[in-house]
C-alpha cells in the first residue's frame, strides 16, 4: 500500500484504535478491551471524520473511522474545490494530505454526567488531538489544527443530524 494510507492508519489507529485485551500473567483478559485514549466514565462520545484530499489509494472525499472494524466507511466524494473551500473557509486543507475531523454525540457522555460531560468531551477531545498530533510527528508529518468550518454544510455533507452529533475540533495533515 501508499505511504500515506499506511501513515494515516498508524495515526487512526495508535490515536483512537482498539486495545484488544489486557495481558496479565499470560492471560489475555478480552472483556477489559478498551482503546488507546482516555474517556470519562469509558462513554467515547467523540467520532473521528477524515477528509482524504491526497492519498493514492482512496477516493478524494470524506470517511467515518469505523473503530470497531479499524477502517474506513465512504460518506461522500469531493470532487469541486469550492464545495471544500464552503466546507472549511481555510485554504490550508488544500495543502493537506488528509484532515481529520472530530464531533461528539453529547448524550454518551451527557447521560451519565449532566453538564460536567460537555466538558469531559472536549477535554477527550484534547487528549486525542494530542495522540494523532505525536503520532504524525513520530511518522515525520506535519500537523496543524484547524477550528473553522462551516458547521451545517459539514453537517450535510458528512449526512450528520445536529441535534445528535457536533463538531469539536479538526487536524490537518501533510508534509
Amino acid at each position: 500500500g501508499s505511504s500515506e494510507l499506511k501513515e494515516i492508519s498508524a495515526i487512526l489507529t495508535l490515536g483512537n484504535g482498539l486495545k484488544r485485551g489486557i495481558k496479565s500473567g499470560g492471560y489475555l483478559f478480552e472483556k477489559h478491551s478498551h482503546r488507546n485514549n482516555p474517556s470519562g466514565g469509558r462513554r467515547f462520545p467523540l467520532e473521528v471524520y477524515i477528509f482524504a484530499n491526497d492519498i493514492k489509494e482512496l477516493e478524494r472525499g470524506f470517511y467515518h473511522y469505523n473503530i470497531k472494524k479499524c477502517g474506513l466507511e465512504f460518506i461522500a466524494g469531493a470532487d469541486d474545490e469550492n464545495q471544500i473551500q464552503l466546507l472549511t473557509n481555510e485554504e490550508s486543507i488544500g495543502n493537506s494530505i488528509f484532515t481529520v475531523f472530530m464531533t461528539a454525540v453529547g448524550l454518551r457522555s451527557i447521560e451519565k454526567y449532566g453538564h460536567l460531560g460537555y466538558r469531559l468531551i472536549f477535554l477527550e477531545a484534547g487528549h486525542l488531538s494530542q495522540s494523532f498530533w505525536l503520532t504524525a510527528t513520530a511518522l515525520g508529518l506535519r500537523c496543524w489544527p484547524m477550528a473553522g468550518i462551516n458547521e451545517s454544510r459539514f453537517y450535510k455533507t458528512l449526512k450528520i443530524n445536529s441535534h445528535q452529533e457536533f463538531f469539536v475540533f479538526c487536524l490537518n495533515f501533510g508534509r
